[in-house]
């Protein structure tokens, strides 16, 4: 009986639920020193003390957890010993630990806020968490409301950096929030950013019922320095015929001053044409019809998110594959090939002749 009590002890450790194991005698004197040392730590000594923490923790360790998330919040500390924390924090984190994990990011989100000029360091805490924190947080966390509003955030705050950029979307999109919520997160990171870019796989996610408040952006402002081009951008690839109007006047305005703008302009003036009907994105795919920054990936995507049957996306997509012949005509087969395998209209035998991991080539 003794032995069941142990492996249920420690099946209880592994699978979180707040177990009742304490910390190792390896694992206190990492944690002993990490918390000794205060901002003078050197790397090396933080890293040696995370791994020997990773290695013998339990998810879920409440012990544990209640010195990491000490370190978390010690401004004093080192930032690379806070980094470090955040992530162990996230990996251990139960569903109670995870709810404290969210706090704490967010109390240091609004202080950075009130302080006003925040040091490098800090404000690469919050992309900390958005690159190895939040997913693990969601794999734990029942409601997600309170991650989403920090993810969102975050990324309203401009505390994100490049190479995190997806990964708000991501997260925002795949999150299990209710869809209303994570569309009104999409609407606020758009409108909080004029001249940024949405990745289309998040614009996918959202429908007609944003358009009045993406509209209202588009129409306040009409210098090019002012205009919001994020909004401009999201309803062009939804396809919504009212913005038309503005981007002909940006284009106008553009005109040869400008004529990168002009171009762009002109690309989703087009986005916005080819969706009335949705049929002609059927027809352009099936083409062998090259347009600049006009790729046929984006027209699958977009006809799959506009309920267009997968199988008439299939056939036009093979289509094009019979009619194109010379290399430009096959420019984008591998990414319409990949595309069309990973929303599930390609079936595996489709394009056998199209590598994934090679450039695309003229089919012979």
């Amino acid at each position: 009986m003794r032995h069941v009590v142990e492996i249920a002890t420690i099946v209880a450790a592994i699978y979180g639920g707040g177990t009742a194991l304490g910390a190792s005698s390896e694992v206190q004197a990492a944690l002993d020193r990490w918390e000794g040392t205060g901002e003078h730590q050197s790397i090396g000594e933080v890293l040696s003390f995370a791994a020997t923490v990773r290695a013998h923790s339990a998810r879920g360790d409440q012990e544990v957890l209640g010195r990491l998330l000490g370190i978390l919040e010690n401004s004093t500390q080192a930032f690379v010993s806070r980094r470090e924390a955040l992530r162990l924090s996230c990996e251990l984190a139960d569903e109670a630990a995870a709810r404290k994990v969210v706090k704490i990011v967010r109390s240091g989100l609004e202080t950075q806020h009130a302080e006003g000029p925040v040091p490098d360091s800090a404000r690469a805490l919050p992309g900390e968490f958005i690159r190895h924190g939040a997913r693990h947080l969601m794999a734990v966390m029942n409601d997600h409301t309170e991650l989403l509003a920090l993810i969102k955030d975050i990324y309203v705050a401009g505390y994100d950096v490049w190479d995190v950029w997806h990964d708000f979307f991501h997260l925002i999109t795949e999150c299990k929030a209710p869809l209303a919520a994570r569309q009104k997160a999409l609407v606020d990171m758009i409108v909080a950013r004029p001249a940024d870019q949405i990745p289309l796989f998040a614009v996918n996610t959202l429908d007609e019922s944003v358009f009045p408040a993406l509209r209202e952006r588009v129409k306040a402002e009409r210098s090019p320095e002012k205009f919001h081009w994020t909004a401009a951008q999201v309803l062009a690839d939804l396809g919504d015929a009212e913005v038309i109007t503005a981007l002909q006047e940006q284009k106008r305005s553009s005109g040869s001053a400008n004529p990168k703008r002009a171009r762009n302009l002109e690309v989703m003036i087009w986005k916005v044409q080819i969706q009335h009907p949705s049929s002609k994105l059927l027809d352009f795919i099936a083409s062998t019809e090259v347009l600049e920054a006009r790729p046929r990936s984006w027209a699958v995507q977009r006809a799959a998110a506009l309920g267009i049957p997968y199988q008439r996306i299939r056939e036009t997509i093979l289509e094009h594959d019979r009619q194109a012949r010379t290399k430009v005509e096959r420019g984008g087969m591998v990414e319409l090939k990949r595309v069309g395998l990973e929303l599930g209209i390609l079936q595996g035998v489709d394009l056998s002749h199209v590598p994934l991991d090679q450039s695309p080539e003229t089919r012979p």
